[in-house]
Order: C-alpha cells, then structure tokens, then sequence
C-alpha cells in the first residue's frame, strides 16, 4: 500500500496496525526519521522512500520544462489482484 506524502507515518501505521505492506513516500528525509520512530515505538514496520512526487524515479527532467518520457497512466497495486492505482 503507497502512504503518498508519508509525513510522520500516521497513515502508515494505520495501515500497517491491519496488516498491509506499506511503502511510504516523503520528500523531506527529516519527517520519515520521525515516521521510522513512531513506527518503531508500535513494533509497526514499513517501507520508506524520500523522493519528490513531482517527478517519476526514473525520468530525466529537461531544466525547466517537463519529463522526457510519458508517465504511465496506472501502476499496479498490491491490494488486489488486476487492479490498479491511478
């Protein structure tokens, strides 16, 4: 399950307290050391990514201007098979 825009893993840890595999995203390193903590003091677990979720991981940006490649339109989720997230 994708917590977008992690913060101090309130969400997460909701998530994860019902037993789903959570991967957290944040863009400031800073709140997933708090998310990590607060997690941790539960005897939660889940995965954390620092990244900027304005630009894809693996996209080149052009300065200035925009991706160099579409960005897909649905990825996959974990939750149930042939669903999607968009």
């Amino acid at each position: 399950m994708l917590d977008l825009a992690g913060g101090a893993g309130v969400k997460a840890a909701m998530l994860a307290a019902r037993g789903a595999q959570v991967t957290s995203v944040e863009l400031m390193a800073r709140k997933h050391d708090a998310a990590r903590a607060n997690l941790g003091r539960l005897g939660l677990k889940a995965e954390f990514l620092t990244h900027d979720l304005t630009t894809p991981l693996d996209a080149p940006r052009l300065p200035g201007c925009c991706w160099t490649h579409p960005v897909p339109a649905a990825v996959p989720c974990a939750a149930t098979p042939k669903s999607s997230c968009v």
